[in-house]
């Protein structure tokens, strides 16, 4: 017997026989919360398949296209840690000999469906299983893992599509009046958010990252893990942004600006505010989110789903809306 594990896009090759999917969950006591489910190619219900438990399928015959998904049971929306482990292969234990193909553990927070993998007719007696997991989850910080769940929430999808993918670049104001937002940790935890976001539209783990003021440098594209931690030391001194470097335009991209007021500028298309204040009209009726400041941020916000929720459904609403992302 062989295992093949499937990341990226990859696929394996299965003898044609009675097939079983089988679904377990790991890092959430609800593991009765996940149920499989089969549709046809283009999403409807598929009638190949018998239901023996919400956790596995019987495969008799594949005839044609087979994509298996997994959607939560008892609420909208799959729990915060929600880990899922599904595996392809023999409808019997006793078949022992049989090839399985095993996908690589995802993490579906926030998801109310993800598509699993693709099982179709191969060539002799043979079916090709295909995982839809286009790539695995980075690791990241708890605050930025909270952000993608919630980017995922927002689009209910695991990853956008690679034709919709955006770049995402974050530039922070680096004036005088946000050396306390840096120093108490608020502009790290800002970068931690649109780092999770970024994991879910971008089409990658990086973020361009940027500096606007006295301490201007060249944008570098930061791992999205270590986007916060790139922040934590970051200097803040100097002129305002009416005064330095302008933020350069780059269509097709997602750009954040993180600062402590709106701009007199005028926004590109392409261009949202984070802005770090108490009030909540502080993006001046321009395209983005408000996040107040706290003590001890990354902790706070952490234990605050649905503030971090709020936040980055607000930034991706404006690409959300007219289907840039989806």
């Amino acid at each position: 017997m062989a295992t093949y594990v499937l990341d990226g896009k990859s696929a394996a090759t299965l003898a044609r026989r009675p097939l079983a999917a089988r679904i377990a969950v790991s890092g959430t006591p609800n593991a009765n919360g996940v149920r499989l489910v089969a549709r046809t190619a283009d999403g409807g219900p598929s009638g190949a398949v018998v239901e023996t438990a919400p956790t596995m399928l019987i495969i008799p015959h594949v005839t044609e296209e087979i994509v298996i998904g997994a959607v939560p049971q008892g609420s909208d929306l799959f729990a915060p840690g929600t880990i899922v482990h599904v595996s392809i292969g023999p409808d019997s234990a006793a078949d022992y000999e049989a090839d399985v193909a095993q996908l690589t553990p995802r993490d579906v927070s926030g998801l109310g469906f993800i598509k699993l993998a693709s099982i179709a007719p191969g060539v002799a007696d043979t079916v090709t299983v295909t995982t839809w997991l286009t790539r695995p989850d980075s690791k990241l910080p708890p605050l930025a893992e909270a952000a993608r769940v919630a980017a995922r929430g927002a689009l209910n999808v695991d990853q956008v599509a690679e034709n919709r993918a955006r770049p995402v670049r974050l530039f922070v104001d680096a004036s005088a009046s946000m050396a306390p937002l840096f120093a108490s940790g608020m502009v790290a935890a800002a970068g931690d958010i649109v780092a999770g976001l970024a994991e879910v539209v971008s089409g990658g783990s990086e973020v361009t990252l940027g500096l606007l003021g006295p301490a201007a440098a060249p944008a570098v594209a930061v791992a999205t893990n270590g986007v916060g931690a790139a922040l934590g030391t970051a200097p803040a001194q100097g002129y305002g942004l009416s005064g330095g470097p302008a933020l350069p335009p780059a269509a097709g991209t997602l750009t954040v600006l993180v600062t402590d007021a709106a701009p007199a500028d005028e926004p590109f298309d392409d261009q949202v505010l984070l802005v770090l204040s108490g009030a909540l009209s502080g993006t001046g009726g321009r395209r983005g989110a408000v996040l107040m400041p706290t003590d001890d941020p990354v902790q706070v916000l952490t234990a605050r789903p649905d503030v971090v929720a709020r936040v980055v459904a607000d930034l991706l609403a404006p690409f959300a809306l007219h289907g840039g992302v989806r």
